[in-house]
């Protein structure tokens, strides 16, 4: 894909500048997006005219939108001058495997970009950026915004892999999974069909666990999986031998994960296992990393922190867990003590 604006004469784009000039790819792909532009697409290249009456756009400018995106890489103009899919627009499609739709339809929502459009409000004023543009914060937000709520359920789902790190595991000794703040079940359904042996408990507040039972249904693990609903700052369910904590703790800032944490530890039986599923921002400074980006979404959406093991450790400590171990793939394990 095209890293840089063509320009048939004059000097070059700086480098920041390049950097600046990325906002407006987001956008364009997040409107293709919600236009569905690449479902439409599916069975074959259709002319501008006809795929706008279908997305309901207008002909001229999503033929302006397409143009543009056609230069970076994103859909294919043919020799007729109909438009097709190429590798990078399948992946907007909705429900193939590996789909980035969910994620354009959440990063271009009104409700996310205007958070970003507030980041000073975050580092200048200490709050967040979703609260600067919508007055309250994220959770609370959607729970009075059920189709941003929809949006954010589904772009969760879709970052769970297939193969999720928690599947990989080792659950040697363990009868009871307990996933905490689970969604609407793609970890704990992965877990369960990896691990034959295993029972499940997926916890998550009522309105987003009932939301879940189609999937546990859909996916054959009723009779092993219990759905409860409650949370995790007031209690967790006991009993388990494992506890998963899946992109939780990013969400939240250290007081309120220690909440959390005790939580889970006032749970557990001694000698049962957390496991922590997060991106580790490194501790070497300059370097880049993936972490550090999401980090940035965290402080200006939900007020969370992405990271260094130091600080996952410091939190550990602090709520009655042992040593952690940085396992693959993608894991760190702590145990109750």
């Amino acid at each position: 894909m095209t890293s840089q604006p063509q320009q048939p004469s004059g000097p070059p784009i700086p480098p920041l500048a390049q950097m600046i000039y990325g906002l407006f790819r987001a956008q364009a792909v997040c409107v293709a997006a919600r236009l569905a532009i690449a479902d439409l697409l599916a069975d074959g290249p259709k002319p501008a005219d006809a795929l706008a009456r279908s997305a309901g756009a207008d002909p001229a400018a999503l033929s302006r939108l397409l143009r543009f995106l056609s230069s970076e890489g994103v859909f294919c103009q043919n020799a007729d001058g109909r438009w097709e899919l190429n590798e990078a627009a399948q992946t907007l499609r909705s429900g193939v495997p590996g789909s980035v739709r969910p994620m354009a339809l959440f990063y271009g929502s009104s409700a996310i970009w205007s958070a970003w459009g507030n980041l000073l409000a975050s580092v200048a004023n200490a709050t967040t950026g979703f609260e600067a543009a919508h007055g309250l914060p994220l959770f609370p937000y959607l729970e009075d915004h059920p189709d941003d709520a929809a949006i954010f359920n589904d772009f969760m789902t879709s970052m769970v892999s297939r193969r999720t790190p928690a599947s990989g595991y080792d659950y040697t000794g363990t009868r009871t999974v307990v996933d905490i703040g689970g969604g609407h079940g793609a970890t704990i359904i992965d877990v369960l069909q990896t691990h034959p042996g295993l029972r499940g408990v997926l916890f998550d507040l009522p309105e987003v666990v009932t939301g879940a039972a189609p999937a546990i249904n859909a996916a054959g693990q009723k009779d092993r999986c219990e759905l409860v609903g409650g949370s995790f700052f007031d209690a967790v369910p006991s009993g388990g031998d494992a506890y998963i904590l899946s992109n939780i703790l990013h969400d939240w800032n250290d007081a309120d994960c220690v909440r959390i944490l005790r939580s889970c530890r006032e749970a557990m039986r001694l000698g049962s296992k957390l496991v922590i599923v997060e991106l580790i921002v490194p501790s070497e400074p300059n370097g880049p990393s993936f972490a550090k980006f999401v980090d940035l979404q965290m402080m200006a959406v939900t007020g969370g922190v992405q990271r260094t093991l130091e600080e996952f450790q410091r939190l550990l400590d602090a709520t009655g867990f042992g040593q952690a171990r940085v396992l693959p793939p993608g894991l760190i394990e702590a145990v109750a003590v």
